[in-house]
């Protein structure tokens, strides 16, 4: 299928996004990094402003959020599937952490 390019204008004035972030790829390289972090420290209690990797802290904080928004019957912001659930706590993922462990 083709796209005219009137619309291809358009669609950059609204600020339509073309490229797609395929967030199973995504998900895999994070559970890499985890898995990576855990062999590096022992656990999997990656801190939310991890300066050697911000997005894998970031990522974990999502993934913690998400979870215990489900937990309380609550729609989370962030897609996390059973299987994501199953993966994580595979690899030694903790749901709750303290908060001195997070920073």
């Amino acid at each position: 299928m083709s796209i005219s390019q009137d619309r291809v204008e358009r669609l950059k004035e609204i600020g339509f996004k073309w490229i797609v972030i395929d967030y199973d790829e995504a998900n895999v390289k994070r559970c890499f990094e985890l898995e990576v972090f855990k062999n590096k420290f022992g656990h999997c209690n990656v801190p939310c402003k991890y300066s050697a990797n911000p997005p894998l802290g970031s990522w974990c904080d999502n993934m913690r959020t998400a979870y215990n928004k489900i937990q309380k019957g609550e729609r989370p912001r962030h897609n996390i599937s059973r299987d994501r659930i199953e993966r994580l706590e595979r690899i030694g993922f903790k749901w709750l952490m303290k908060r001195h462990q997070m920073n």
